[in-house]
């Protein structure tokens, strides 16, 4: 067996390293594309990330708990943190509609899409409440100050996400994956391989952003995805002393706390949708009937042949 599996990968023809970006395969940037990134000094930095939970999914409506979290922090490391929660209500009726209702305040119409309109790779209710989720994030992104941190891309993938990237263009901001499935065919050996020195930056393209990847610590064996809507080299060099953590070199400590602070946990999920079952009352039954429909998948998975 071991000498078969031998031969068959002996066998597959040899690439050079490439990468999938946007959907297409490309070569790797050459050696002169990379930036050589000299850590500044640390100045404010803030950071905002969102976590959500589905409470309810029926063919017809969808209810999601979401907590977006901006997190701001000086140079002597104090935080600042703000914190706004609330249901998501999507329900579809020839559009999807998406609601929002905070714990505090008035509630309000996010947006209204055909459903061919929201790019999904999940129930189309819940794309569309993950997606308000996202423009969230981007509202307290615009009323945030000093270097501004995302979780993420800069890519718009509908209307409302568009329109709400557009009015951050002015502003300070990096978006970083954490993952990615560009890289591939020793695409990290070859990324080290011809980078400048051990704190770096190369850019992809640059319209209609600047998208690329970095390393930010000497100590990283990680590259990560750099958004940005300017060249972002000089943002990167004061983000980098940001990213000394050493449980994860390369990547801002900000985010990794920020991220713990907007997770809603399955103890909280479970005890919100117990608080959604005692105020449906007796329509409960109906309402569980409509979501089991939408369980066969799950069922399905969870069998054993």
């Amino acid at each position: 067996m071991k000498d078969l599996l031998t031969g068959i990968l002996h066998s597959l023809p040899q690439k050079r390293p490439s990468l999938l970006f946007h959907g297409k395969a490309r070569e790797l940037p050459p050696k002169e594309s990379y930036t050589p990134l000299a850590a500044s000094a640390r100045d404010r930095i803030t950071v905002i990330d969102g976590g959500s939970a589905p409470i309810l999914l029926t063919p017809g409506a969808c209810i999601l708990f979401v907590r977006i979290v901006t997190l701001a922090m000086d140079s002597m490391l104090k935080k600042t943190i703000g914190k706004q929660e609330g249901f998501v209500a999507v329900t579809l009726d020839n559009q999807v509609i998406v609601r929002f209702l905070p714990l505090e305040g008035a509630a309000e119409t996010l947006f209204t899409l055909p459903a061919d309109e929201i790019v999904k790779e999940e129930q189309t209710l819940l794309a569309a409440g993950n997606l308000a989720r996202r423009l969230l994030e981007l509202r307290a992104a615009a009323a945030a100050e000093g270097l501004l941190v995302l979780d993420g891309s800069l890519e718009g993938k509908n209307p409302p996400e568009r329109s709400a990237l557009e009015r951050l263009r002015t502003r300070r901001l990096l978006a970083l994956s954490k993952t990615t499935a560009t890289l591939s065919r020793g695409s990290f050996h070859a990324f080290f391989a011809n980078a400048p020195g051990e704190q770096w930056y190369v850019p992809l393209e640059t319209a209609p952003v600047w998208s690329g990847f970095a390393r930010l610590a000497p100590a990283s064996r990680h590259v990560f995805r750099i958004d940005s809507f300017s060249d972002p080299s000089p943002l990167l060099e004061e983000l980098a002393l940001w990213c000394e953590d050493p449980l994860l070199p390369g990547y801002p400590y900000p985010l990794v706390l920020v991220d713990q602070l907007a997770r809603v946990s399955e103890d909280e999920r479970a005890a919100l949708r117990t608080r959604l079952a005692a105020a449906a009352g007796k329509e409960w039954s109906r309402i569980i009937e409509d979501e089991s429909a939408l369980d066969a998948h799950g069922i399905l998975d969870r069998m054993r042949f």
